[in-house]
């Protein structure tokens, strides 16, 4: 459904469907972590190559940078339909 939406020239929808699956993927990983983490680096090493291999890196030290520009990439994306958050 995300993916089929118009969102305008400057969203595309598969690319937020994709975003959305990645992000949930995560999420499903860290649920068998345990429950404090905040950074890559605080889980068991074994999960922590899951959560790269879910993203599509070989390392997970690539892991916070790539969802920082993917998050920011996504904001963008919604900006950009919904105009900026009200201050």
């Amino acid at each position: 459904m995300l993916a089929a939406a118009d969102f305008g020239p400057a969203a595309d929808g598969k690319a937020l469907a994709s975003a959305m699956n990645r992000f949930t993927r995560i999420v499903q990983l860290l649920r068998l972590g345990p429950a404090d983490v905040r950074t890559i680096g605080a889980v068991p090493v074994g999960l922590s190559r899951a959560i790269a291999r879910a993203v599509d890196l070989d390392d997970p030290d690539g892991v916070e940078a790539w969802l920082a520009a993917e998050t920011e990439r996504v904001r963008a994306a919604f900006r950009s339909v919904l105009g900026a958050p009200p201050a």
